[in-house]
């Protein structure tokens, strides 16, 4: 304690008194707190000297790091919880320096406490007497003015006063109160004045006896915001793997999940035991053959908005997964831009409609600008950008002449950057906020910037690389809130709001507020005849330039799974209006009456959470994928379309067909993890589908944990789970009794496949087993030598002899998720966690066998198999939730 005095008393040094003639001035109403302040509001006077003895005897200087901070709010009596005492420090800690100053928290609890007034006074007196002599110096007075206000402006989202006004402020205060001119003042006569001034009661009665009413605490409440702006660790052999030109090197065989797999290697004894009487010759060539991207189903809306444009040719530009789309309505086509090598979470279309530029996420991540005017097929980058930002471009604006780019990244400032994109030089590069930036907009002069996001909206205008930076002033027409999207209407800047409204600027002051939606307004777009906007509600509005609304479309009247929107983007001219929902669809609208100008959404896919789930049609050309946001879809191959959904009302990620295909069957639950998903009463289940009308045939449950795998056998009279409980279940097909379970493994069931004869299963598991079971009763095999010869219906096991060649010399086990060999038995596909589909020649026995690689996933690829006919290969992403169709060339 006496060190943390002694701290203090030599941090008040610096204060300067200058002299600002500024008034105090008066608040009046009472102060609306962040939620993160609630366990601390109105603590009782033996609290708050808990506090203070609890700060004394644990505190070693002046700041306080996150664990002394919680080991001081550790007071019975306050009921605050581990998690309480960190978003608190995390509201204080504005800067990010992993500190919080001691003084500014407990005199900023005094004020807010259930304390008297006398006790409240006193016990900010004593914070700030360092030498504990009963006097404050006007450094003293100045240091706990400014640290009181500093701290209680944190708390309730407000504006603090500047720190030459408070210096001002203290010194006024201070001349009043000094009565003996000594220069310094007494308890008693700091006592007098603060019970006594008008300007200071009216302050401590703002903040005193606090509303339960509480502010917004910059954490977005809305879970459709939740995602937005989040920063996404990718590992060392995740970035070497997608982007070799970096030069990273990584000691792999030294990390634990590398040292188990490649050490321990439970399979490898097997697998040597299982080599064929007759193995085929070796070939550790590349295929002759590779795969093109024909056709993506998807569309990222979860975590990005406003991503949404038409094109010079009326087309419509967006993206899914790491590839940058431009889709044909005239011909139902798409074609791709793959210059990309993680997730694109930004778009913006030149205002000529011609260029667009897309930003990914990624250490060092690219702006892409690529000509959607190539019609060959794939859209080259014209310009590719790689400078300021780190961790994401989370927004991209070009100038209303089309000569600039602004661009926002993901480092702790969210620094926005304007470039001349042709010759890639910057022009000018300024600070945004602490807080997530979600909306970026350039005027029509094209000198400034709008930025905004959560409890923050600046303009930057910029001059060559001279930039001043202005808040934005809400004044009494805005609320402190997320702001979530931009743009410009004449000269005013127009932003939406998190509750609702849209907010337009004259400069930088609010002028006008207008509520438009009920809910966020996510979504912008202008036009010279006029704006529209889209909210979280489902409503797309259109209004005037002066705001006033001339109509509105509800999405869902439309059918959509998800209505709310995500972005809007109006063709005047052609009366059109394209929209994006947060279910990953994209429809087009007529402007005048609202009417679907197609039969159903132009694109469409899963929207939460992972995709795992995929089968083919054993005939038809047709598949099914199965995903977390609790959806079966039936897709055609040749038209590209959907065929149908269904809602299964819970996550689902393992799906297949009967051998005569006339049913579907698919195993119920998930885990995504990170706190985002609880077990569900149905993991574990199954259901079995009439494949024609999708209608429930069968469903039961046995397994105690969710479904990773699920098969029929080749004769049909089996239908067998892989489960999360470590076992396969075995279901007589004619009545769906459980015949048997195999129940030898050590770890949760990855995958599994059936002899041609379908009597043998065999499996592999989490702990890198291959084990052997009869299909009938459960029993395992020990003897792998007597199934060297045994041949398979599927090879879809990642682990085995044909297979041994597909994994690099030190790589984790869980590096490659799913593998599929081609109904002809010469080809393998694989799919990993670094978003790469590769293709070897079958079988792939040896390590080093040559490969071809295709890429357009961002992050892990989960399955992937073969169409029938071996002509086309399908392949799902986890994260970005894309389906991909791929044609063999």
């Amino acid at each position: 304690g006496q060190r943390a005095r002694q701290g203090r008393a030599a941090g008040a040094s610096w204060v300067c008194v200058r002299s600002l003639r500024v008034a105090m001035g008066q608040r009046m109403g009472k102060a609306r707190f962040v939620p993160a302040a609630k366990p601390f509001l109105n603590a009782n006077k033996a609290c708050m000297e808990a506090l203070w003895n609890n700060f004394n005897e644990i505190a070693e200087g002046f700041g306080l790091n996150a664990g002394e901070f919680q080991r001081i709010c550790d007071v019975r009596g306050l009921k605050v919880t581990p998690e309480d005492a960190q978003k608190m420090f995390q509201a204080f800690d504005t800067d990010r320096n992993g500190l919080v100053d001691a003084l500014e928290f407990l005199t900023t609890f005094a004020v807010t406490s259930g304390l008297s007034l006398v006790d409240k006074v006193k016990y900010t007196f004593r914070c700030y007497d360092f030498d504990e002599s009963n006097e404050l110096t006007v450094d003293e007075m100045t240091l706990s003015l400014k640290s009181t206000l500093t701290g209680l402006a944190k708390l309730s989202g407000e504006e603090a006063p500047d720190p030459l006004e408070l210096e001002d402020i203290a010194q006024q205060a201070f001349d009043k109160a000094d009565k003996n001119k000594d220069s310094k003042i007494t308890y008693e006569e700091y006592q007098e004045f603060a019970t006594t001034n008008p300007e200071v009661l009216a302050w401590i009665n703002y903040y005193d006896d606090p509303t339960e009413e509480l502010a917004d605490d910059g954490a977005i409440e809305d879970s459709e915001l939740e995602a937005e702006g989040n920063i996404v660790d990718r590992s060392d052999e995740h970035e070497a793997a997608r982007n070799p030109e970096l030069g990273m090197e990584f000691a792999i065989e030294e990390e634990l999940g590398a040292d188990q797999f490649m050490a321990v290697k439970p399979w490898i004894g097997v697998v040597q035991n299982t080599v064929p009487t007759a193995p085929p010759p070796l070939d550790m060539s590349a295929p002759g053959s590779t795969l093109d991207l024909e056709w993506i189903h998807g569309y990222r809306a979860q975590d990005a908005r406003n991503n949404l444009r038409y094109t010079h040719s009326g087309e419509v530009a967006y993206s899914a997964a790491a590839v940058g789309i431009v889709y044909s309505q005239d011909t139902h086509s798409q074609r791709f831009n793959m210059d990309h090598t993680d997730d694109i979470i930004a778009v913006a279309v030149h205002p000529e409609g011609r260029f667009v530029a897309t930003g990914e996420m990624g250490r060092k991540p690219k702006i892409v600008i690529w000509d959607s005017a190539d019609t060959t097929g794939v859209m080259d980058a014209v310009r590719i950008i790689q400078g300021h930002a780190t961790r994401a471009v989370i927004q991209l604006a070009f100038s209303p002449d089309g000569r600039k780019l602004a661009a926002v990244g993901q480092d702790d400032d969210h620094t926005v950057a304007v470039y001349d994109w042709r010759s890639r030089k910057m022009k000018m590069q300024a600070k945004g906020d602490k807080n997530k930036t979600l909306a970026l907009a350039f005027s029509p002069n094209g000198h400034s910037v709008v930025q905004c996001g959560v409890k923050h909206v600046k303009f930057h205008n910029f001059k060559g690389r001279n930039v001043q930076t202005k808040k934005g002033i809400l004044g009494r027409k805005g609320k402190i809130q997320p702001l979530l999207a931009a743009d410009y209407v004449g000269e005013s800047a127009l932003i939406g709001s998190a509750d609702g409204h849209l907010y337009r600027f004259s400069g930088n002051s609010l002028e006008q507020a207008v509520k438009a939606h009920d809910g966020a307004v996510y979504a912008i777009h202008t036009t010279k005849s006029g704006i529209v906007s889209g909210g979280k509600d489902g409503r797309v509005k259109l209004w005037t330039p002066d705001i006033a609304e001339v109509a509105e479309f509800d999405m869902a009247s439309l059918g959509s799974v998800r209505p709310s929107v995500r972005s809007v983007c109006w063709d005047t001219a052609n009366k059109k209006i394209l929209v994006g929902t947060i279910g990953s669809e994209i429809y087009e609208i007529n402007s005048t009456d609202g009417e679907n100008l197609h039969h159903g959404p132009l694109i469409q896919g899963h929207f939460k959470y992972e995709l795992w789930g995929l089968a083919v049609h054993p005939t038809k050309q047709e598949y099914v994928t199965v995903g977390d946001d609790g959806t079966l879809r039936r897709w055609d191959v040749a038209t590209r379309k959907i065929l149908s959904v269904q809602d299964l009302g819970v996550m689902a990620r393992a799906v297949c067909y009967s051998p005569d295909g006339t049913q579907i069957a698919l195993g119920l639950g998930g885990d995504v993890g990170r706190g985002r998903k609880g077990r569900d009463r149905k993991d574990g289940g199954f259901i079995v589908l009439n494949e024609s009308d999708l209608a429930v045939l069968h469903q039961a449950r046995d397994a105690r944990q969710w479904i990773s795998d699920i098969k029929y056998s080749p004769d049909g009279h089996t239908l067998a789970l892989g489960s999360h409980d470590n076992k396969i279940y075995l279901y007589d097909v004619s009545t769906f009794h459980l015949k048997g379970t195999c129940a030898k493994h050590n770890s949760y069931i990855t995958h599994f496949d059936f002899s041609v004869d379908s009597s043998t299963i065999q499996s592999n598991c989490g702990a890198y087993e291959l084990l052997f079971f009869n299909s009938e009763t459960g029993d395992q095999i020990p003897s792998a030598t007597s199934l060297r010869d045994k041949e398979w219906a599927t090879w879809t096991c990642v682990l085995g002899w044909p297979v041994q060649g597909i994994w690099p010399a030190f790589a984790d086990g869980t590096d490659i998720n799913a593998v599929a060999r081609s109904d002809d038995g010469k080809l393998l596909a694989t799919a990993d966690d670094f978003g790469n589909v590769k293709i070897f020649n079958y079988p792939a026995n040896v390590q080093g066998a040559q490969y071809r690689m295709l890429t357009g996933h961002s992050s892990h690829v989960t399955n992937v198999r073969w169409v029938r006919g071996d002509q086309r290969v399908i392949t799902v992403g986890g994260n970005d939730r894309g389906v991909f169709q791929w044609r063999r060339v």
